[in-house]
């Protein structure tokens, strides 16, 4: 019996090494996917972040745009004023 022990030992040793190896294969190769669907999300993160960005600085630039018109309009109207009531004065003037 002791011989038949020592002799399946050996056997179970080299069953649990393949498994071993088997399993550190399909770790390797979950591991090795579940980084792949994690780069592919980062960058599809990423890109979503680019665009988000891209419209953030457009809607700034127009709101930009927008107060600068503004203001030349105001500074226009202004001027007009400004001139309008000089030619109303020098017209009383003469």
């Amino acid at each position: 019996m002791l011989e038949r022990i020592e002799a399946v030992v050996p056997e179970f040793e080299e069953a649990g090494r393949k498994t071993q190896r088997r399993a550190g294969k399909a770790i390797a190769e979950d591991a090795w996917e579940a980084g792949s669907i994690l780069r592919t999300q980062i960058q599809k993160d990423i890109e979503s972040a680019r665009l988000n960005a891209r419209e953030l600085v457009n809607e700034v630039h127009r709101a930009n745009k927008r107060s600068i018109r503004i203001r030349w309009v105001a500074v226009s109207l202004i001027c007009i004023v400004v001139f309008f009531l000089l030619g109303c004065s020098i017209a009383r003037m003469l």
